[in-house]
């Protein structure tokens, strides 16, 4: 948001420069964007008094002036009705560039010599109206800078307002105090006594609870006048063209207070207002020209018979303030901040009101305005108030936070005085009371970016400035960490894997249901995203294995021969509807010019489980087909009687259903299954009393007898010797 330097600093009382504020709030408070001159394109243009008005000699609508621009008497032809002797003006000089590239030159009208122009509101960018110059006050200085005297000469810092503070620092007031707070000063505005007025005739009625607080205004005897320059100024140099008193004062109060507010001819309205969701398909035709269709849900305001505006986004063009209108309706209202922002985009509309509801002005705020809004429209409208009335169901209650009063100093590493602790939080709005060990901190109901006692440190923290604070390495007694067995485990094996001659691979977690189905895997029995990126990527793997697999038939395109292995998460359901994530260890082998791929990959197994320090392994064959698995070349492998994991080829039917002709071979282990034996301490062996001696025996078995049988009737039959 854009800030007028000059607006802030009368506000604020900060005698800093604009680079110095820039500073002191890009340090403390909020990104500070840019810091500009305004570029009100006024060069050339001076105060000058008219000496006198002649008319033309050679045209009955034009005169010819005498003006004193303090450094000489220029003759200028006018062509403005109201233009007169005696009055002070604004004049353009031989060489000004006003708005809309209008290029001034001393020229020659009907003949006659003009060094100049007098300028009128529109001509000058304060508004529409061309119908005579603008006369100044008679207090205005002779030959000083027009933009200078409108209060134009100015700064502009585009300061970029945090979201968790929009309900109290978009707006000059808000930003002001937020200035004073970080100079140590506690920043009150002079409130005025609110004032009792007449009930409102047009009655309120709020049966949508998107609607926090609804007040309006009734004024009667409106007059379609014009602020004074000073406010017009200030609407022109925050980007707000002048239009008319009634709309310009409800922009100044969106400016000044954070506070949008709208205007309805009051002739317009029907009965009631009421504040109510939309009916689908009704119509309203906006201010701007456009008709939307409205859906359930929008926010509207209403009347007995139609729509009269998009709450918080845009009033309707039926109901919208004109020259002719002397009975207005001020809403100053505050609704549902997502309402607005879903109403908002739905609707492709962005408006200035809508961005301040989106980030939820504060409801009790709106108290704050009721007497000036009165004051300004009658001071400057002649208006008078004909009713009020002020909906607030439910009024917001402030926040209470107890504040122990060592956590500022233990947070920020510095002493923090208690008193500069009280100065600072009442300077940002809070009620202080001191207990035995605590602060008990009332927050204003503006501030709900603080919600507990971290927040308030950070306050703390942000007014005593963190370049104050030393620059020092903390103080903390080191400790070895706690060892993670699980992940030294993973670096130890994935060390190993690799220097055995496997690549690692790392794949998505997820995939979909055509390839469950390559895999005779039901998707039905898989964890389902709700909201997937694709169908591709909508099941969780119910084993490191399926993904591996995949990454197999991918790399089989490029290469013939390789190994990898892959560790990573697999997803199950539970007990009682819940996720079980287990951790697995995938090995995949294939090699064209090896027939015997189970062999070699049963030879890194063993040595695998050789390295995890596993004993007494055995592996059993399949007794029928398992899942992917082949049934004769796959066996599940047993480590002290328990299961571990599995190893074998991949059944022809699965490698078909992917059109993979090679053979693959794969092992799966359950990772914490693997890792049981791993952090076992070694067992000592005394050595052996007699020299070792190794013999070659053949012997014949029926094919029925497995080598694990074999095995086991060796090491039984010669322990201890064997």
């Amino acid at each position: 948001m854009k800030f007028s330097y000059h607006t802030l600093a009368a506000l604020s009382g900060t005698k800093k420069s604009p680079e110095e504020l820039a500073a002191l709030l890009m340090m403390r408070a909020f990104e500070v964007e840019s810091v500009a001159p305004f570029a009100h394109s006024l060069d050339n243009v001076v105060i000058g008094s008219v000496i006198e008005a002649n008319p033309h000699p050679d045209a009955d609508k034009l005169k010819v002036t005498r003006v004193d621009t303090g450094d000489q008497v220029r003759q200028i032809v006018c062509g403005a009705p109201n233009v007169a002797a005696g009055q002070k003006v604004a004049v353009a000089l031989p060489g000004a560039k006003l708005p809309g590239n209008m290029d001034i030159q001393a020229t020659e009208i009907r003949g006659v010599a003009s060094e100049g122009m007098i300028c009128s509101e529109k001509e000058l960018g304060f508004g529409d109206n061309h119908a005579g110059i603008l006369v100044l006050s008679d207090d205005a200085e002779i030959g000083r800078a027009f933009a200078e005297y409108a209060g134009l000469a100015d700064f502009i810092l585009d300061i970029k307002i945090l979201a968790d503070r929009g309900s109290d620092a978009l707006s000059y007031r808000g930003l002001a105090r937020e200035i004073a707070a970080l100079e140590g000063r506690k920043l009150s505005f002079d409130s005025s006594e609110p004032k009792r007025f007449p009930e409102n005739p047009i009655d309120i009625k709020l049966p949508s609870a998107l609607c926090s607080r609804y007040a309006g205004f009734l004024f009667e005897n409106v007059e379609q006048g014009v602020l004074p320059l000073a406010l017009r100024s200030f609407l022109f140099v925050n980007g707000s063209h002048p239009i008319s008193a009634p709309v310009d004062i409800t922009n100044y109060f969106r400016l000044m207070y954070g506070q949008p507010m709208h205007a309805f001819d009051a002739d317009a309205i029907t009965g009631k207002i009421i504040v109510r969701e939309a009916e689908a398909g009704e119509k309203l035709e906006l201010l701007s020209g456009e008709t939307i269709t409205l859906a359930h849900g929008d926010l509207v305001i209403a009347d007995e018979e139609r729509v009269l505006a998009l709450a918080g986004v845009m009033g309707g063009k039926q109901s919208a303030v004109t020259d002719q209108t002397t009975r207005v309706f001020l809403e100053i209202a505050t609704f549902d901040p997502a309402s607005i922002r879903r109403t908002r985009i739905r609707h492709n509309l962005a408006t200035d009101s809508a961005y301040l509801y989106e980030r939820g002005p504060d409801a009790n705020a709106l108290s704050e305005t009721f007497v000036q809004a009165a004051e300004l429209f009658a001071e400057h409208c002649q208006a008078t108030v004909a009713g009020f009335t002020d909906v607030y169901p439910l009024p917001v209650a402030p926040r209470t936070i107890e504040l122990p009063l060592g956590l500022s100093e233990k947070v920020l590493g510095v002493p923090v005085e208690k008193e500069f602790i009280r100065k600072c939080l009442e300077a940002h709005g809070c009620q202080v009371e001191e207990a035995e060990d605590t602060f008990r901190v009332t927050v204003p109901t503006r501030r709900r970016d603080l919600e507990d006692e971290w927040n308030l440190v950070e306050e703390i923290g942000r007014t005593f400035g963190y370049e104050n604070i030393p620059a020092a390495a903390p103080k903390i007694g080191l400790s070895l960490a706690e060892k993670n067995l699980a992940k030294h485990f993973e670096r130890s094996v994935k060390d190993y894997l690799a220097s055995a001659g496997f690549d690692e691979v790392m794949s998505y977690s997820l995939y979909g249901a055509s390839d469950a189905l390559k895999f005779s895997l039901d998707p039905k029995q898989h964890l389902i995203l709700e909201s997937p990126l694709s169908p591709e990527l909508a099941l969780l793997r119910p084993s490191v294995l399926v993904t591996a697999l995949m990454k197999a038939k991918d790399n089989l395109r490029y290469f013939d021969t390789f190994r990898f292995f892959e560790y990573g998460s697999a997803y199950t359901r539970g007990a009682a509807a819940s996720v079980s994530e287990d951790r697995e260890l995938a090995l995949i082998l294939t090699d064209a010019r090896n027939k015997e791929i189970f062999s070699a990959l049963k030879g890194k197994v063993e040595a695998l489980l050789d390295f995890a320090h596993q004993g007494e392994i055995v592996f059993e064959p399949l007794s029928a087909a398992e899942g992917v698995w082949h049934p004769s070349r796959s066996a599940h492998i047993m480590a002290r009687g328990e299961k571990i994991g599995t190893l074998g080829e991949i059944a022809p039917y699965i490698l078909s259903q992917w059109g993979v002709k090679q053979r693959i071979a794969a092992a799966v282990f359950s990772a914490p299954a693997l890792a049981a034996a791993f952090q076992l301490a070694p067992q000592a062996v005394p050595l052996p009393k007699f020299p070792l001696a190794t013999r070659d025996i053949s012997l014949m078995f029926p094919k029925s007898v497995t080598v694990a049988e074999v095995t086991a009737l060796f090491r039984e039959a010669g322990e201890p010797l064997l």
